[in-house]
């Protein structure tokens, strides 16, 4: 067992005696007794379980945690274990965390006038020892809470930034096609396309060119599905600038692919699970 970044699995318990440790440290940690490394597993099972039903309920800016935590299903170390402690100690401080709509204003559907639907999708390069990336998104009618958020580590090994963010990309190109369909069918889609903020620029240039170039003819087939979704109009990638300054506010989908700091974390907590109104 070597301690690592991202519960890889190099950091799972190998000897009778590794598992024998984290057995009585995550009996001690949360008051129960584990005396099988069953019961150790099927435990940890129900914890993470419950903190994937908060964040699909009412809590995506867990998301990238919920994601992190669910790779040490197998057999849990003592960092799982301690992250679990970490990640419920701060649910205990936002005893009031809610996914938050509220209308801006009345929209005359009746005569098409819809709210607008928006997305963004960011993928990282961590280079954990497993060589998997990470990856999110998520997508809202603008102004409001999200309506869906995923964070998920891809299944290939990503070679760089810009084929782990086309990878990204195309998934939640296909949420989008979804979306599409759907509004198509209840009759409250709008002519535009959907929005979808890249923060990686040659996988938005790389969408309006359906031909493969040097730094891209390896990508997986799939990875061109964006490609196709732009031409049918359903979706339209544009540039976005990724990090937070005076005059950026970032990319929600920020917070479902990386560890960010508390000030990052309470700057996206408001896009994702809604702006309440100040009193």
């Amino acid at each position: 067992m070597v301690p690592g970044f991202g519960l890889s699995k190099a950091d799972y318990p190998v000897s009778p005696a590794e598992r024998r440790e984290v057995r009585v440290k995550a009996g001690k940690w949360y008051g129960v007794v584990l005396n099988s490394d069953q019961a150790c597993r099927n435990f940890y099972a129900k914890v993470v379980s419950t903190i994937g039903w908060i964040v699909k309920c009412v809590a995506p800016i867990i998301a990238l945690a919920f994601s992190v935590l669910g790779r040490a299903m197998s057999f849990p170390c003592t960092a799982a274990f301690k992250a679990c402690r970490q990640l419920l100690r701060y649910l205990s401080t936002r005893t009031d965390i809610e996914l938050y709509y509220e209308r801006d204003r009345v929209y005359d559907w009746q005569h098409g006038d819809w709210p607008e639907y928006v997305m963004t999708c960011d993928a990282g390069m961590f280079g954990d020892a497993d060589g998997r990336s990470q990856g999110g998104h998520e997508g809202h009618f603008r102004g409001l809470a999200v309506d869906h958020a995923v964070s998920s580590r891809m299944t290939g090994v990503m070679t760089s930034t810009f084929m782990a963010e086309a990878t990204q990309a195309t998934s939640a190109a296909k949420q989008g096609v979804y979306v599409y369909n759907v509004d198509n069918w209840l009759g409250a889609s709008k002519a535009a396309p959907i929005p979808l903020g890249i923060d990686n620029l040659a996988t938005v240039l790389a969408a309006a060119r359906p031909k493969f170039s040097p730094k891209s003819k390896h990508f997986n087939i799939s990875a061109r599905y964006l490609a196709e979704i732009v031409e049918q109009g359903i979706v339209y990638p544009y540039h976005v600038a990724g990090t937070v300054t005076d005059t950026h506010d970032g990319i929600a989908s920020d917070a479902l692919t990386k560890p960010l700091s508390a000030n990052l974390i309470a700057h996206y907590y408001p896009v994702l699970q809604g702006r309440r109104p100040t009193a």
